[in-house]
């Protein structure tokens, strides 16, 4: 039998299996290796910026600290002190915000952050992200499947809230409720869009929303092994 490498043939067939094997395993580890790039970067920078910078210049020349920022070494070094002071900072202020008096000054100070014109918004914004995005399993009630963004094309959704139809406007014959349905997008979900819709649109997926989560991170790929396909809402 013919070998040949135009597709067909044994050898190209294997080594493109082994490849796609190799990426599938190797895939996520170079995405958590980002992530986890990523978060050390945003810890370390502040405290690189506002705490070790400050630091070296005082104590050294400036052609000793830009040789030292240049070197792949001492820029390995400074980021992993700044990660290792910015965690030991968080930690910090966790004990302290356990405490009465703590919790005191923390309320005073984003009183005064509130109070600070435009600072106020990205603050506010940046606090909402993270409390919704942080206690999700709390925000989001149940996993369910809306036909959108047309008719015919089902998307899962996230119900965070139910509140009275008439709130929103005149309410259509029957419709007491609407359900609050936020749409992710994939493979990051902590942008979307959400939907008002009546009782009526809404399916329950069948899945909890630890699965619809990874259901929307996967793109699609992951599917829980309980998981049922829901019938259609009768019209």
């Amino acid at each position: 039998m013919s070998t040949t490498d135009d597709g067909t043939g044994t050898p190209l067939r294997t080594l493109r299996k082994t490849f796609f094997t190799g990426l599938v395993l190797c895939l996520p580890l170079a995405l958590t290796a980002y992530v986890v790039k990523v978060l050390l970067g945003i810890l370390a920078t502040p405290a690189k910026d506002f705490l070790i910078r400050p630091i070296l210049d005082a104590f050294l020349k400036d052609e000793k600290v830009k040789t030292l920022l240049d070197s792949v070494a001492g820029d390995i070094a400074i980021n992993l002190v700044s990660a290792l002071l910015a965690v030991g900072v968080i930690l910090a202020v966790g004990f302290v915000s356990r405490h009465l008096l703590g919790r005191v000054m923390f309320d005073a100070f984003e009183g005064m952050m509130e109070r600070v014109p435009m600072v106020n918004t990205v603050y506010n914004a940046a606090k909402q992200m993270v409390d919704t995005f942080g206690s999700k399993a709390d925000t989001f009630k149940e996993v369910v499947i809306v036909e959108y963004p047309r008719a015919g094309c089902r998307s899962v959704g996230f119900v965070a809230n139910r509140t009275d139809a008439a709130r929103w406007g005149s309410a259509g014959a029957g419709e007491t409720k609407l359900v609050h349905v936020f749409v992710p997008t994939a493979p990051n979900p902590t942008a979307g869009f959400i939907l008002l819709l009546p009782e009526s649109q809404v399916t329950p997926a069948g899945m909890s929303v630890a699965e619809g989560m990874k259901f929307v991170v996967s793109c699609g790929a992951f599917m829980p092994e309980t998981h049922k396909v829901p019938r259609a809402p009768k019209a």
